[in-house]
């Protein structure tokens, strides 16, 4: 039944992408590709290409991840195309193509509405809330983050609860509210850690966060940590980034 072996890889792949085991997603998602194949249908091995693009983006290799995603959305139609105009949606924020990202999330949200798919819409929505953040329209990016937390807890998505919580406390971060922040990255580190969900994000977020405000050891011991959880995970595209932090933190605790 090579359908069903395609639904149990896919699962498998999520596993995986949760607990930050990068090689074996990427190992499962090729599997889901094949199966597709081997069942003869495009629609399936196109889904996983469009997983197997996020993968490889966040290992680092942005071209790749690209091809991948633009051969999926080349087959896939209704909530799938969707789920991968989403994805390429992604993929372009991290690149820091801010402008060529918004359409795809635009493009997407009505479609994975009317399917009532809320883990994809409330995905898209503290996504979304990044962008705006990086634009700097903080009104816009507030209103999605509630419109998501108010779907994590509807639908019990206590996982996504927290990367919600932690993008609100990016979102206070930049507007200068420092209490409130912490206050926000600490519950999203509470619910992350409850779920043994990886937390180097987070942690480069409050170790930027407490630079600002010149608390030097507390940020060099956030942004190692991130540093530590990054090499080990082969996070390719946060690693220089934590490593700045770190950097420039040193820098200004005069340790050259």
């Amino acid at each position: 039944d090579l359908a069903s072996l395609w639904v149990a890889e896919r699962v498998l792949v999520m596993a995986a992408l949760q607990l930050e085991d990068r090689d074996a997603a990427l190992r499962h998602l090729r599997r889901a590709i094949q199966l597709g194949q081997r069942a003869g249908s495009d629609e399936l091995a196109a889904e996983a290409r469009a997983r197997l693009a996020y993968a490889l983006n966040v290992r680092g290799h942005a071209r790749k991840a690209l091809r991948e995603v633009e051969a999926a959305l080349a087959v896939l139609t209704g909530t799938a195309r969707a789920r991968a105009r989403a994805q390429r949606g992604a993929i372009l924020s991290q690149l820091g193509r801010l402008d060529e990202a918004l359409p795809d999330y635009q493009a997407a949200l009505p479609g994975l509405r009317r399917a009532e798919d809320h883990v994809w819409v409330q995905r898209i929505l503290y996504n979304r809330a990044v962008l705006y953040g990086y634009r700097q329209e903080f009104t816009a990016a507030e209103n999605d983050l509630r419109e998501a937390e108010e779907l994590c807890q509807r639908h019990h998505l206590d996982l996504s609860l927290g990367f919600v919580h932690q993008n609100q406390g990016w979102i206070s971060g930049l507007r200068g509210d420092v209490p409130a922040a912490l206050d926000q990255l600490g519950r999203a580190e509470d619910c992350l850690r409850q779920h043994h969900a990886p937390v180097g994000e987070l942690l480069a977020d409050r170790a930027e966060l407490l630079l600002s405000v010149r608390l030097l050891g507390e940020a060099m011991q956030a942004s190692a940590t991130a540093v530590r959880e990054f090499s080990q995970q082969r996070r390719q595209l946060a690693l220089p980034e934590a490593r700045l932090l770190l950097a420039q933190a040193a820098i200004l605790d005069g340790q050259a």
